[in-house]
């Protein structure tokens, strides 16, 4: 019948490029993405202060 290729490949190799090019990706994302969560960390911390602090905010829907 017919031959499969591709089972017969190594596939946990990688070359030098693909490896480097991974790196400078790392180093684009990390940064964002610590920035996000920073940012997001402090908004929801801002959103809880204000709902313990207003008695009226206390409902049901704003506790969810």
């Amino acid at each position: 019948m017919f031959h499969n290729d591709y089972s017969m490949t190594n596939n946990t190799t990688f070359s030098s490029t693909n490896l480097l090019q991974n790196n400078n990706l790392i180093y684009y994302f990390v940064p964002i993405y610590t920035l996000l969560f920073i940012i997001g960390t402090f908004g929801n911390g801002l959103v809880v202060i204000s709902i313990l602090r207003s008695s009226r905010l206390r409902t049901v829907t704003n506790t969810y």
